[in-house]
């Protein structure tokens, strides 16, 4: 038998004044900080809506949950507007409530003018150890923010990284 490691896509499309990014897989932290530094270059370089497309998202994890967090919470910041959900499934819908997610994003079932054409978003920003965990601290600070039932769980994710990043530092 062979084991197949879960996967997960990412592309990106524009149609009128949408963006759109699409998770195919299993949304995982190694996929998550090329969805922050892409919403971050959109949110740099323009004040469209961005939507991320879950419509085929079959897992997703606290690292990437929390992206999503800090991606909203940014954009209410900058644009006052929210980050939108595409299409996620009732297990992600129930986790995303039980987060408080729900209450910093839009959830969005439809209908919407979907791209015609998505582009593959480029691998990126996962080279430095130090940079993987201080993107895993910060999104779990947004997740911490949200309150929830994990809060307590999410600070010792916090506390035990900053004390590695710490370490590191002084090596």
């Amino acid at each position: 038998m062979i084991d197949k490691k879960p996967t997960c896509q990412l592309s990106a499309g524009r149609s009128d004044q949408n963006i759109v990014v699409r998770v195919d897989g299993w949304a995982t932290m190694p996929h998550s900080l090329t969805v922050r530094l892409f919403a971050q270059c959109m949110l740099d370089a323009s004040d469209a809506e961005l939507y991320i497309d879950l419509d085929k998202c079959a897992y997703m994890d606290s690292t990437f949950t929390g992206t999503l967090a800090a991606i909203s919470i940014d954009r209410q910041d900058k644009l006052k507007k929210k980050l939108k959900l595409l299409f996620p499934s009732r297990s992600l819908r129930l986790i995303f409530e039980q987060l408080g997610l729900d209450k910093v994003v839009d959830l969005i079932d439809g209908p919407l003018r979907l791209p015609d054409t998505f582009l593959p978003l480029p691998k990126g920003g996962l080279s430095e150890i130090e940079s993987i965990g201080q993107h895993i601290v910060d999104t779990h600070k947004a997740l911490i923010a949200l309150g929830g039932p994990n809060v307590e769980e999410y600070r010792k994710v916090v506390n035990d990284l900053n004390q590695e990043i710490t370490r590191r530092e002084k090596e």
